[in-house]
């Protein structure tokens, strides 16, 4: 009798130390609770699936509804992202109404302390790109970027 009271804790032992395998939230799941409650974890996923098949289009909405129906300050920087990113694709750059726009929602990021708004904008003064270059803006976003770091 005793014998069978080990191999019961055996097998206890064993499956309760088995790893789970993470469940896969469908993409569909995923864009309804962005949609409906503003999930951050679920945006985030939603992001990364998106980024895995090179798509950027595919996250821009959910990068505004998150911008501005949420507030989410991640969003704003991934707008940006998305709209540079469909440019590139197709080896265009932005054009001038575009560039604005994209510009607009990258200094709502920076204002919101976002750190990847911060470190774009920090490169874009330092390249010239979109911007004039900018010695002094990049030192200033060198010390906001500190202070923000999330490390």
């Amino acid at each position: 009798m005793k014998h069978w009271y080990f191999i019961g804790l055996l097998l206890l032992i064993g499956v309760s130390s088995c790893k789970r395998a993470p469940v896969e939230i469908p993409v569909k799941e995923l864009k309804r609770l962005v949609l409906a409650r503003g999930d951050t974890a679920a945006y985030n996923k939603l992001i990364l699936v998106s980024a895995d098949k090179k798509r950027p289009e595919d996250n821009l909405i959910y990068a505004m509804i998150m911008a501005h129906r949420y507030n989410y300050a991640p969003a704003y920087s991934e707008v940006y992202n998305c709209l540079e990113r469909i440019f590139a694709t197709y080896g265009n750059v932005m054009d001038d109404t575009t560039k604005e726009m994209a510009l607009k929602y990258l200094n709502e990021g920076v204002e919101l302390k976002d750190y990847n708004a911060l470190s774009i904008l920090r490169s874009l003064y330092e390249e010239g790109v979109y911007l004039p270059k900018d010695t002094a803006m990049v030192e200033k976003l060198d010390e906001e970027m500190k202070a923000h770091s999330p490390l």
